[in-house]
């Protein structure tokens, strides 16, 4: 009887059941309707006209039943809202809104390992901003992308939370808050698998490193997740330009220490065989240019199979193909291997496209600078053939400018037309003004203070002004100029400045000052890229005063010149620049010629030639210069003595202190200079033992050779008694050790030298430093 009681209730609870399902259905089953109204609730800070606009239906339209999702997703996208429903009756559509809480401020609490407004401008690219509505998603990705950014710094564990605290009904404040882990320091990395390479040779190519003397400089051991992972793929590569093109990363273990401040990373790798190449084939229609792409490729049977030599090549093709028009060119690289035997065969299939040209070359994203400033610099022209060349040497004309933080220069293709393209310029600007006051020291100028103020970029024109002000032992400067790159359409340039020099030449002892002021134009004209030409001609006014103690070249030249003389100077030259780096080159030269004529009360002539060669190899460069200066009187009267150059120091010859080497009063104890120099620096750099990774930091050892030479006549013929004079030292050498760090301030040398061949009369400095000079 149980037995079928409960059978009973089974068979009634499933009719009941389907009741409710057919009910339910018979509720919501939905008519199509013409929609006469929306009738908005609960917007207190969104205008209706807004969400109207949002809805994917308007008055009169038919409203279908997908319409009610399609406007809640809508609706939920814009971040506004926390609740939405819908109710349609009588053709009325009732939309019912719970608005999200608006932001009233926003802070984050704990930030020590970034700048104080570093995640405001993360919150700026979520639109977590004040006045905006709160969306709580917003604030969980947040959290994970703010842990990602520590994550950069090796702080792997941090804690990240946020707090929403209600002002009033729909105002909050949120504040969110961090807390900093310890940094975990990779203890040890171990590679397992390696038989042709040792772990040091393998570890040398990572970015990360164990905890070593230096690494607290470095932080090169602060576990990074995709550190490691870019490490891994270095490992590949270097494997496959080796020929193991069967080397593979078994797999990748990652240890923790309790306290998860050390990290013991395991990489367990299999190298594989060495392959060689067997067969190199090159297919496609090529249209002709068959030769010029066989040239292209420089490898041969019997090879070390290279994955980098490979893509290089494929790279160098289609740079090729791209100068011929082919804009869109591939080259697929097929291999087959042939195990057996560690052989290879190569195919290289080309497929050329079509020829293309340029319909429109759009500028995106300068809102300042103008359009023409960033037009005369391409060299890739609309309605012309599309050329690589052009547009290469366009970006990185563009680049060189210094207005952009980032050039991308983007190909965008007709979907009806195959030959042709638009090229759109892509640019983010930087700000080009800069006001500077700073602090320094040098060995030779002891204290220097310096003030500039510069806009590289005045109102978008490309041209700029500069006001430069510097205070040292050694003198008094300010310099205005004004530079104009496209003075005439033709791109000569034009340098306007004017300047006021006080200046005591170094350790004079205060024997004499020499005050300089003047004003001059010069103009350059490019003859290539890396050749330019430029003439130009100043006025200069010179007032010297002397002392009881002066020495006697100068009463000289007081008694030729006056203790004020007015100099028109013209000037002229030639500089070539092929070096990838002004600041810090690795490779290329630099060559300058310099011709200075001057007329009215100094008539003199100097000449100035400098070259520069950098040669790179593997982490290593070798710096060569070589200097020459050269100036004479074309009057009855002696070179002006104002006008001496000097040498010895960082810049010229290390290891003696500066301006010091050639003639020098024994009485006085000043150093004269002389009309001619001739200085050779040999400089070898390689990175800072630990810091290898680090490109800022490098070491140099150095050998210096100059000599000043004086107008022996000059002091002869003043003064008949050679013993109060050294007039010709000779020619002064060093070696040395140094360091070159480009620091927040500039380029900053440290260099300790070890004259060679120095005598009693030498003033002897070792240690000397100097931010801003090369050599």
């Amino acid at each position: 009887m149980l037995f079928y009681i409960i059978n009973l209730f089974r068979k009634l609870r499933r009719i009941f059941f389907l009741f409710l399902i057919s009910l339910s259905s018979y509720s919501y089953s939905f008519e199509p309707f013409v929609l006469k109204n929306i009738i908005i609730n609960g917007n207190f800070y969104t205008h209706q006209d807004y969400i109207i606009k949002l809805l994917p239906i308007k008055f009169g339209d038919v409203f279908y039943e997908n319409n009610i999702k399609e406007s809640i997703n809508k609706l939920y996208e814009t971040g506004c809202f926390a609740d939405i429903k819908i109710l349609v009756s009588n053709d009325v559509v009732n939309i019912n809104l719970k608005e999200n809480p608006i932001i009233n401020s926003l802070d984050i609490i704990g930030v020590k390992s970034f700048d104080s407004n570093y995640f405001f401008n993360l919150f700026d690219e979520y639109s977590l901003l004040t006045g905006e509505f709160l969306n709580k998603s917003t604030l969980d990705r947040v959290v994970r992308e703010i842990k990602k950014h520590y994550s950069t710094k090796g702080l792997n564990n941090v804690y990240v939370d946020y707090h929403i605290k209600n002002i009033s009904d729909n105002l909050v404040k949120i504040d969110f808050f961090v807390k900093e882990p310890k940094c975990s320091k990779i203890k040890s990395i171990e590679i397992i698998g390696n038989q042709n390479f040792s772990k040091k040779e393998i570890l040398n190519l990572f970015q990360s490193t164990s905890s070593g003397p230096l690494t607290w400089y470095t932080k090169t051991d602060n576990f990074i997740h995709d550190k490691i992972d870019n490490d891994i793929d270095n490992l590949k590569t270097f494997y496959m330009n080796l020929g193991y093109m069967d080397f593979s990363v078994l797999s990748k273990q990652i240890n923790f220490s309790k306290d998860n401040s050390s990290i013991y990373v395991y990489i367990f790798i299999k190298e594989g065989q060495k392959y060689k190449v067997n067969d190199i084939q090159l297919i496609g229609n090529l249209n002709g240019l068959d030769k010029e792409i066989r040239n292209l490729i420089n490898i041969k049977t019997g090879d070390t199979f290279s994955l980098d030599k490979l893509n290089s090549i494929s790279r160098n093709i289609k740079e090729l193909l791209g100068n011929y028009g082919y804009a869109f060119a591939d080259v697929s690289i097929l291999t087959k291997k042939e195990k057996l035997d560690c052989l290879t065969n190569i195919i290289f299939k080309v497929d050329l496209g079509v020829k293309t040209y340029i319909n429109k070359v759009r500028i995106i994203g300068n809102s300042r600078t103008r359009d023409i400033v960033i037009r005369r610099e391409m060299k890739q022209l609309e309605s012309s053939l599309y050329n690589y060349k052009d547009i290469k040497l366009s970006k990185d004309r563009i680049e060189k400018l210094g207005f952009f933080g980032n050039v991308d220069f983007k190909l965008q293709q007709f979907s009806n037309s195959e030959d042709l393209i638009d090229i759109d310029v892509s640019i983010i600007e930087k700000p080009t003004g800069i006001a500077n006051l700073s602090f320094g020291y040098g060995s030779s100028e002891k204290s220097i203070l310096s003030a500039s103020i510069s806009e590289d970029n005045i109102f978008g024109s490309g041209t700029d002004l500069s006001l430069q002000l510097n205070k040292s032992k050694a003198g008094n400067n300010i310099v205005i100029s004004y530079h104009d790159p496209y003075f005439t359409k033709n791109a000569i340039s034009n340098v306007l400045s004017s300047y006021y020099k006080s200046n005591n030449p170094v350790d004079n002892n205060g024997n004499y000052k020499l005050r300089s002021m003047g004003i001059g134009a010069n103009f350059g004209l490019p003859i290539s890229d890396i050749n330019k030409v430029f003439l130009g001609s100043s006025f200069e006014n010179n007032k010297i005063i002397l002392y009881k103690k002066s020495s006697s070249i100068y009463h000289r030249f007081v008694n030729d010149y006056g203790n004020r003389t007015n100099a028109i100077i013209f000037n002229s030259g030639w500089s070539q620049d092929t070096r990838d780096s002004i600041l810090t080159p690795s490779c290329g030269m630099y060559t300058k010629l310099l011709f200075d004529l001057s007329t009215y009360n100094l008539r003199y002539l100097n000449f100035s030639a400098q070259h520069q060669h950098y040669f790179k190899i593997d982490n290593i460069v070798l710096a060569l210069n070589g200097m020459f200066d050269y100036g004479f009187s074309y009057s009855n009267k002696k070179y002006p003595a104002i006008k001496n150059i000097y040498a010895g120091g960082i810049g010229t010859i290390r290891g003696y202190y500066p301006s010091s080497v050639g003639p020098k009063d024994l009485k006085t104890g000043e150093y004269l200079g002389g009309s001619v120099r001739m200085v050779a620096n040999a400089q070898i750099y390689f990175p800072f033992p630990g810091g290898s990774r680090d490109k800022s930091l490098r070491c140099f050892i150095f050998s210096d050779l100059g000599k000043v030479f004086s107008d022996k006549k000059t002091i002869k013929h003043h003064n008949k008694s050679y013993n109060n004079y050294v007039y010709n030292c000779g020619w002064r050498s060093s070696v040395g050790i140094g360091l070159s760090w480009q620091s927040p301030l500039g380029l900053m040398n440290i260099s300790y030298g070890i004259p060679i061949n120095n005598s009693k009369e030498d003033n002897i400095q070792k240690l000397q430093f100097q931010i801003g000079t090369g050599f």
